[in-house]
């Protein structure tokens, strides 16, 4: 090739330098080859990392609170799936761990810095790397002898260092092809970094000498080993596993082990507490005021406190407004027996009158026109308005526990008890009624028909009884069928006695539903009958016995007879 002499021309790297118009022509020259191989445990220009070698990273380094470190697969950066903690958050400005840089944190550097002429830098979304597109210039070239950007060296520029600053004894110290390391193949003694321990070397690489962890007094971990290859770098050995179940230091927590910790513990009433990942921190999100009788901040209601309403204040007879366990809301669960006999849409506890469908009047869903608590429909058939109260109601749903028999056989099914007897028979509510007005009140049916003789069915109100458990007085409402009779007896020394009774006019036959109620007060005792044919009858008396408060027991009666019973009410 013919130069002139006048051309001015430096060393020519690879391809072919010409001169044209006093310019070079740089096209024929071909950019440095990248030699970098990902898995050959050396770390090369644009890696990270390879394989075991971290470049001295740790999890700790990296801003997380432990655990082991590795390597990603394309050597471009680090995984730190097994780091434990929050760790470094890209995209916080902050420089963190790994991160070289964060948003427009650029730590100092500029392009300049990173080997450019001039030009904008920036950071690379992950914030584990720079990004230089905005920048002017060739950046780094390895082989100009000018140490730039990430370079150590550069050809014969070594940057001051010598085989003896590099831990050696002596000899001639070069630059590795990559300008990234030293080449240190040239010199004499100890050489930390070449993978065999050497001298006063404790390791070197990943040459250990059979040293781990555990042998360092830790509980797991990796070890490596110091970049002066003498001493052993454990940042990544653990001194506690969290997710084992033990509080080991310094964790303050470890799965189900909280130290005798508690959400009471933790100023809360109570609740569960928890540990978080990392055992280092307690998790009270679970915890909670509720329980301590106030209405705290979140909380509806606190046991009776934040209680607005009662059960009765919703027009049922009995049942608790209650706070739920949570404090989240109120509930009237037990104002509601979940049962509706008439088939009206209101629940038997809070109807006023839970066996006759008593329509909406005047405003009121359920009609009561003297306001006296019982409904219209109770009242209307035989104008008891000396009752206003339902003391108790029995649908037969699955109170068997308020039940005693005195003879006879009564069996519970689906909203019904069953009772029959040849000789008569009792079924007695455990309530002790008392006091006048009272009355009491059954439905039932008829399943087939009676037996041969007297059949009655009703109900018994102030029945007594003496030491030997004998019925020494009361009173029954009944109705014969086969005489179609409404009957009113006495209980007296003689047994039952028949005071009043009247004959009733009904087609009623099995299946259909019928009604007795027997009422005393003190102007006598009042026998009824009602049945869905629209059959009716009414009976009074009175006696000195008759009149006045009355005490006792209340219930059913069957004799000679097989009655389904649906329904049974108290009224004072």
């Amino acid at each position: 090739m013919y130069i002139k002499k006048s051309a001015v021309f430096g060393a020519i790297v690879l391809g072919a330098l010409v001169c044209t118009a006093c310019t070079f022509d740089t096209s024929g020259l071909e950019a440095p080859a990248n030699n970098a191989s990902c898995g050959n445990g050396v770390i090369e220009t644009g890696e990270a990392c390879d394989g075991a070698a971290l470049d001295g990273n740790t999890c700790v380094g990296l801003g997380f609170d432990g655990g082991v470190l590795t390597c990603r697969a394309d050597c471009g950066g680090f995984d730190t799936s097994r780091c434990e903690g929050a760790g470094p958050v890209c995209g916080d400005g902050a420089i963190t761990g790994a991160e070289v840089c964060d948003g427009t944190n650029l730590g100092g550097h500029n392009c300049v810095s990173r080997g450019f002429l001039s030009g904008v830098l920036a950071c690379a979304a992950d914030c584990l790397a720079f990004d230089t597109s905005g920048c002017e210039g060739t950046g780094p070239v390895c082989g100009n002898g000018v140490i730039e950007g990430t370079e150590v060296c550069d050809g014969a520029n070594l940057d001051d260092q010598t085989c003896v600053t590099q831990g050696f004894l002596s000899g001639v110290l070069a630059c590795a092809g990559n300008c990234l390391a030293f080449d240190a193949s040239g010199c004499v003694g100890p050489g930390c970094g070449n993978g065999v321990i050497e001298g006063d070397e404790l390791c070197d690489g990943a040459a250990l000498d059979g040293q781990t962890c555990e042998t360092q007094g830790f509980v797991g971990g990796v070890l490596a080993c110091a970049g002066s290859c003498l001493a052993y770098d454990t940042t990544s050995c653990l001194a506690q596993v969290c997710g084992n179940g033990a509080i080991e230091e310094p964790e303050l927590c470890d799965g189900a082990d909280l130290g005798g910790k508690t959400c009471a513990t933790q100023g809360f009433f109570g609740g569960e507490l928890t540990c978080n990942a990392g055992c280092m921190t307690l998790n009270t999100s679970d915890c909670t005021m509720c329980g301590n009788e106030q209405v705290d901040s979140g909380e509806v209601c606190d046991g009776t406190a934040g209680i607005t309403q009662t059960c009765q204040e919703l027009g049922c007879r009995t049942g608790t407004v209650t706070c739920l366990p949570d404090c989240s809301a109120s509930t009237t669960a037990t104002c509601f027996s979940g049962h509706d006999e008439d088939a009206d849409g209101v629940d038997d506890n809070c109807d006023n009158c839970p066996t006759w469908h008593n329509p909406a009047s005047g405003g009121n869903p359920q009609a009561d026109a003297d306001h006296d608590g019982l409904g219209n429909a109770c009242e209307a058939p035989w104008d008891d308005a000396v009752l206003d109260t339902i003391v108790t109601f029995e649908p037969f749903t699955n109170n068997a526990g308020n039940w005693s028999s005195d003879g006879g056989n009564w069996s519970w099914g689906a909203d019904h008890v069953t009772g029959s007897d040849t000789l008569g028979g009792y079924y007695f509510h455990n309530l002790q009624a008392s006091g006048s007005p009272l009355g009491v009140e059954a439905t039932w049916y008829n399943p087939e028909n009676g037996a041969f003789g007297y059949n009655h069915t009703g109900v018994v109100l102030g029945v007594q009884h003496n030491g030997l458990g004998m019925v020494t007085s009361g009173w029954a409402c009944t109705f014969e069928r086969d005489d179609k009779q409404l009957g009113l007896f006495k209980y007296g020394t003689t047994g039952w006695s028949q005071q009043a009774s009247v004959a009733v006019s009904t087609s009623a036959g099995n299946g259909q539903s019928r009604k007795v109620r027997l009422v005393h007060s003190t102007s006598g005792v009042r026998c009824q009958y009602l049945d869905e044919t629209g059959g009716s009858a009414n009976l009074t008396f009175t006696d000195s016995n008759s009149v006045g408060a009355q005490s006792g027991k209340v219930g059913l009666r069957t004799s000679n007879e097989r009655a389904v019973f649906t329904s049974f009410i108290t009224y004072q």
